[in-house]
């Protein structure tokens, strides 16, 4: 009689060694994306860290008999080392409400830009928006900052 069990043996380990291999794909292709993404949010929270964007004034404007109520933030760009596509400014208004509104980037560091809301605001916050690695916009976290509106 012939001995096959040597055979037996290394189809056993190369079995073995491919369902591993097939293992590895497998969960490989499930945290793949999650880890990206992971990375990419790091990254993004990394760069809203390098860029202080602040707000300097809030005006309430009225036409003098309440009806039309404008309110007017003014925020200013104070450092930073990645490109600011924007800034969100966070209106709280009267009646408990926010309302946001995306004005442009300040030109350069120490510069200021406004936006304008058509309602009543108390105070108002910002938020710097930047371009993420993909492309996309990226809202920062809103400054601890705010300025009361007069």
């Amino acid at each position: 009689m012939e001995n096959k069990k040597g055979i037996s043996d290394v189809v056993t380990t190369v079995l073995i060694i491919l369902l591993v291999v097939a293992a590895v794909a497998i969960i490989w292709g499930f945290i793949q994306r999650p880890l990206q993404q992971g990375g990419q949010a790091l990254q993004a929270g990394a760069d809203c860290l390098q860029i202080s964007v602040i707000p300097t004034a809030c005006m309430v404007v009225s036409d003098g008999n309440g009806a039309n109520t404008n309110s007017t933030a003014t925020y200013k760009l104070v450092s930073g080392t990645v490109a600011l596509t924007g800034v969100k400014a966070v209106f709280q208004l009267r009646d408990g409400t926010t309302k946001i509104i995306t004005g442009d980037a300040p030109s350069g560091i120490g510069s200021t830009q406004k936006a304008l809301a058509e309602e009543n605001a108390t105070s108002v916050g910002v938020a710097a928006v930047i371009k993420g690695s993909d492309g996309s916009d990226i809202t920062c976290t809103e400054s601890l900052e705010k300025v009361a509106c007069a």
